[in-house]
């Protein structure tokens, strides 16, 4: 078969794409099953893509397509050789998971989409992921109801790291984030949420606007689970899911690599039931 993809123009950052993507024929994946836009740059017109799948052996079997983390892309249609028959797929895992975060979450600077924590924690439980990162996010109490909204079965909160380099006071960093659990928990049923303190930064990366040590940061995360009563709300350190090696850090070091993130998701996969 053969995936047509139109990548739009609604990826509008100036500063950052990952154009990306992979594939998968009945759940397996291969490095080589991956595509991407000819052009390179960050600022770049739309562009078509076909993603041709190499042929199996004769019977019936499982495609997916899994679209960039950095892109905005259409698909606009499939191409199957003559004569090609179709069935129902079997179901989705049962299970929803959202991860909601900042840059980190969303999946800068991985490779693709195949190197995140949220993709390889999701494959590595067998869960449906809904990714809600998105780069540069500081935490809002109003977005916890909108996440309580996707009606996800566990939830994964990965915030802080731009509050702390934004230098977002201390008191104003709380009351975000009860905010946020308190709308999180408004929307029943009660779900599992998993909150994990900002990962380990290098003493080297000093942010201009930073006010405070991102530790306090990670303190008032430890406060608010410890004063919430939430028997559903647990917490993780972040500086224990990453060894603290730049080796497994990008250029822009509060940004975990390939190999960071994939550390970081089999330790969170260990750590989340």
């Amino acid at each position: 078969p053969i995936v047509h993809l139109y990548y739009n123009d609604k990826h509008v950052s100036t500063s950052a794409r990952n154009a990306r993507g992979l594939f998968l024929m009945d759940g397996k994946s291969d490095p080589s099953w991956t595509y991407t836009t000819a052009e390179t740059k960050t600022v770049r017109a739309p562009e078509r893509v076909e993603v041709k799948m190499p042929s199996l052996a004769p019977g019936m079997h499982d495609y997916e397509i899994i679209l960039p983390y950095g892109d905005s892309v259409d698909v606009l249609g499939v191409s199957v050789p003559e004569g090609a028959k179709f069935e129902k797929p079997a179901p989705r895992p049962p299970l929803r998971f959202a991860s909601y975060g900042d840059s980190i979450t969303h999946g800068f600077t991985a490779s693709g989409i195949g190197g995140t924590y949220a993709y390889l924690l999701a494959r590595e439980k067998n869960w449906q992921l809904v990714n809600f990162g998105l780069g540069g996010r500081s935490c809002s109490p109003t977005e916890g109801a909108k996440l309580a909204e996707l009606g996800c079965d566990r939830v994964t909160v990965l915030i802080g790291v731009n509050d702390w380099q934004g230098g977002r006071p201390l008191p104003s960093f709380r009351a975000n984030i009860e905010g946020f659990l308190k709308g999180l928990r408004a929307v029943p049923p009660k779900v599992p949420v998993h909150v994990i303190t900002p990962l380990w930064v290098p003493p080297t990366w000093k942010p201009k606007n930073a006010t405070n040590d991102l530790e306090e940061y990670r303190k008032v995360l430890r406060g608010v689970v410890a004063a919430s009563g939430d028997g559903l709300l647990t917490l993780s350190e972040g500086p224990e899911l990453i060894d603290h090696d730049p080796a497994l850090y990008d250029a822009v070091a509060v940004h975990p690599n390939d190999a960071g993130f994939a550390m970081m998701a089999k330790r969170l996969a260990a750590r989340i039931r």
